[in-house]
């Protein structure tokens, strides 16, 4: 370090160029950060003795740390500031530039305080700073952690910094790689090449990464790649419940690593296995439904499993808020273990129908698929959405190919799928967006960035009406309307831009038809990919489902995947209501496409 110099005039004046870029990384991994495994927020808050890997690591170079005041400089989310005030400092001030960084910080501080933990304070600056916006010579230690040296321009500015924040008496902990690791090429995988200058350079280097150091949704990701598969081998199986037990019996084990894992391998692979779960169970499950289910019942059944679903997402906040405040950190995950024992009990005694199809109001019951789907494709011609000449129903695919890609050929079933993308997009871009938004515009602290999703989600709660409504009028006219209905509450949240209370309502009012908009596109989208291999498979149907119910769970994992990316880098590159107003042009582009495909062609041709 002692080959830095100070920046030059034209360096000073092109500084703050590179500093933005930087400012946007940061703002941009900040709340990805605060919920991956490797940072582990959920751990100090349950257990106040718990230490980042970073500082527990420092810990015997350290020393007794007790009655210090310590600033610590570039602190992020605020992890290892917390992990000092936990060794006994008297006070700690972490000091970053990203405004998110410290929005987490803060929060993090805030529920470790009411568990008892020490006195944090926060501040939003650059390093440079620091001598403007904290009181000068206040400090015993000044601690700086390893990976951050390399994202300043001047190491002698720096040190004049440190320098001014100290006491007398006070000392300086900084843990770095020595200069030469930064100068190897970190593409070069067979070897050390050289590729960055050792000496301070005029110019910064530039990296584009696409992904940050820590994992953030390697379940999402993997879940995508194992659907297909799994459709395709429980279609090959002779019992539903053997892959759903088995599949749940992952879940526990990944939920095992995600809770008593210490290292970043256990919690990948945990992450894994929970992909691979989701997956399974999701898939396995609705062809369980439909195997259970006439096909003039389909809509409502499906409007049961959205009803569930949105039950689930509403109540497990609150259940692992009151459990974890009650029991602590373990509690909660003891409750994990419970549902999953629980449902897997449920698994082992429900009747398995995959080879029966059964009416659930006294219909058509038959040994032969053929036989029942066939006799319920004929009583349900009239219905639109659902209605095909008997001369297509009677038409024999060939079963040399899989299923899946047979299915994939018809523009019906993908628009099915897009429909299911693009709700997974609508509905988890807010995730990304809407706690910022509420916290920056309102003030609210992570108890209301939680509540505010209620408007939204609550609607799904309609699922039973509107899946007895698909079943009667079929799935284009439900998903063509929720589209359409969605888009002016989407475009109309640009005009929530201030902290009044009308505006609070407003916000709630625009979630709440976004809501309802989506509430009548999950369940009949559902319905659709089975009506979608009645037609195109009908002497198939019954070891066809998994494989149709793979590719839409592929689809939604897929528009649940890109809904966060979608909404944070619009959200970055512009604002809250291009958010809004780009979600609103593609529901009302979808719309059109649901009206179009969705129950068969709206012009008659070629299918």
């Amino acid at each position: 370090m002692s080959n830095s110099r100070p920046l030059t005039q034209t360096e000073l004046e092109s500084k703050p160029k590179y500093d933005s870029l930087n400012q946007c990384f940061w703002d941009e991994r900040a709340p990805a950060h605060a919920v991956s495994p490797e940072y582990a927020l959920n751990r100090f808050v349950a257990e106040p003795s718990y230490l980042s890997a970073v500082v527990d690591f420092d810990r015997h170079l350290l020393g007794n740390i007790s009655q210090l005041d310590c600033v610590h400089l570039q602190c992020h989310i605020g992890t290892d500031s917390l992990s000092l005030a936990g060794l006994g400092a008297r006070s700690v001030t972490g000091l970053d530039f990203s405004d998110r960084s410290i929005h987490q910080a803060r929060s993090l501080a805030q529920e470790c305080l009411e568990s008892g933990g020490g006195e944090l304070h926060f501040v939003q600056a650059d390093v440079y700073s620091a001598l403007r916006v904290l009181t000068p010579g206040g400090f015993d230690l000044v601690y700086t952690g390893i990976g951050a040296l390399c994202w300043l321009p001047s190491i002698a500015r720096w040190a004049d910094t440190v320098s001014g924040l100290l006491k007398p008496g006070g000392r300086l902990f900084l843990r770095e790689a020595h200069p030469l690791v930064w100068t190897l090429d970190e593409n070069d995988a067979g070897g050390l090449s050289l590729k960055h200058p050792y000496f301070e350079s005029r110019e910064p280097v530039l990296r584009d990464h696409k992904a940050s150091y820590v994992g953030t949704d390697a379940w999402g990701d993997f879940e995508n790649v194992v659907t297909a598969i799994w459709g395709y081998l429980a279609d090959r199986i002779s019992s539903r419940r053997l892959p759903m037990v088995v599949g749940l019996l992952l879940l526990g084990g990944a939920t095992a690593l995600l809770c008593a894992g210490t290292n970043i391998s256990l919690w990948i692979v945990g992450r894994l296995l929970q992909g691979t779960s989701a997956a399974l169970v999701w898939t396995v499950g609705l062809a369980f439904i439909v195997d259970a289910t006439a096909s003039e019942n389909m809509g409502k059944a499906m409007g049961w499993v959205g009803m569930a679903m949105s039950a689930g997402i509403l109540s497990s906040p609150m259940l692992g808020g009151l459990v974890y405040s009650g029991g602590g950190y373990y509690a909660v995950f003891a409750m994990c273990f419970g549902l999953i024992a629980v449902d897997t009990a449920m698994r082992l005694v429900v009747a398995d129908v995959k080879t029966a199809a059964v009416s659930t109001d006294g219909g058509v019951t038959s040994s032969d698929p053929q036989t029942a789907a066939g006799a319920i494709g004929l009583a349900d011609e009239h219905l639109d959405g659902r209605a095909v000449d008997v001369e297509l129903r009677g038409r024999e695919v060939s079963s040399k190919k899989p299923a899946f890609l047979v299915l994939l050929r018809r523009p019906r079933l993908l628009a099915a799928l897009w429909g299911t993308l693009v709700h997974g997009v609508v509905t988890t871009s807010f995730d990304s967006t809407l706690p910022l938004l509420v916290s920056d515009m309102f003030g609210w602290d992570s108890i209301g960035a939680g509540l505010i999703f209620l408007p939204l989600v609550s609607p799904s709660l309609l699922g039973p009406l509107v899946g007895a409504a698909c079943d009667r009028w079929g799935a284009r006219r439900l998903s063509s309307l929720g589209f359409l209905l969605a888009t002016p509450f989407l475009v109309c949240l640009r005009f929530v831009d201030g902290d009044s209370l009308s505006q609070k309502a407003l916000l709630c009012v625009l979630l709440v038809g976004v809501g309802i908009g989506m509430a009548f596109v999950l369940g009949p989208l559902m319905a659709e990919v089975m009506w979608v291999v009645e037609e195109v498979m009908p002497s198939s149907t019954q070891s066809s489902y998994a494989q149709a119910y793979g590719l839409y769970n592929m689809a939604f994992s897929g528009g649940a995947l890109l809904g966060p990316i979608i909404g944070g880098l619009i959200r970055d590159a512009a604002d809250w209501g291009t958010v809004g107003w780009t979600l609103g042009l593609l529901t009302f582009v979808t719309s059109i496409s649901q009206t179009c495909w969705v129950g068969g062609p709206l012009i008659k041709g070629r299918p």
